[in-house]
């Protein structure tokens, strides 16, 4: 099959008839993408031409394996690429639409979750519980996108914030209010609209912030709790 040649010149082909290849199992067509995310390899034209036209047959494929594919490109160091090309031949398949500024985002994450949190991020949403059932993803990944949304949304504006709105994050977000800040740091980056050094600083100031904050909550504790409170008033049970 000169698969050697492909391998020297960087290209992704199928062996037999891309049609067949691609008819016969849909899911190669997500694979292809994948490993040219992975390699950073070109798919050959014909393969491509291909993909384009069979693409309608992914809809015979479980949400479970298209999943799969793409969990394992949100691994890879740049998933840009692979991102780009589903979306340019008519595979993207997540809540949200193309974006480049999410792409972009994407690029300058390594934490998996947040990625995925790009992947279905929309304005409008605030549970992304039934997003994570359609995607076949664990739960955790509904739980943890629930945490972060609200401190997203309040760390969004670039003046840094006040304490009572940190501690506002950190009762919200808990652990993960680190995760919504290098989530909002990394947007905008992606936008271009600011100075990265700027930027750096702003992103320094909050994190500041939270430490300061987290060791005045680290000694607080509630004299009662929402279970003790139930039973109180009879609710319990």
């Amino acid at each position: 099959f000169e698969g050697m040649y492909d391998l020297e010149d960087c290209i992704i082909r199928t062996p037999c008839d891309p049609d067949i290849t691609f008819s016969d199992d849909p899911l190669r067509m997500y694979r292809a993408v994948r490993f040219a995310a992975k390699l950073g390899f070109n798919i050959e034209h014909t393969a491509y031409k291909s993909i384009m036209k069979n693409k309608d047959r992914v809809f015979i494929l479980s949400r479970e394996r298209i999943t799969e594919e793409v969990d394992k490109m949100l691994t890879y160091k740049s998933p840009k690429k692979g991102l780009t090309l589903l979306y340019a031949l008519g595979l993207w398949c997540f809540p949200a639409p193309f974006n480049p500024y999410t792409i972009e985002t994407i690029e300058r994450l390594s934490n998996k979750k947040l990625r995925w949190f790009m992947l279905c991020y929309s304005y409008v949403v605030s549970d992304y519980s039934g997003y994570m059932r359609d995607l076949r993803l664990p739960q955790e990944y509904a739980k943890y996108m629930n945490r972060i949304i609200h401190t997203f949304r309040l760390l969004y504006t670039l003046p840094v914030p006040t304490s009572p709105l940190i501690r506002c994050c950190l009762d919200v977000s808990k652990e993960d209010t680190r995760d919504a800040l290098t989530l909002n740091h990394a947007f905008h980056l992606a936008l271009e609209q600011y100075d990265p050094e700027d930027l750096s600083l702003w992103h320094k100031a909050v994190e500041a912030m939270i430490l300061e904050n987290e060791k005045e909550y680290c000694h607080f504790r509630l004299c009662l709790d929402g279970n003790e409170m139930a039973e109180l008033s009879g609710l319990s049970g």
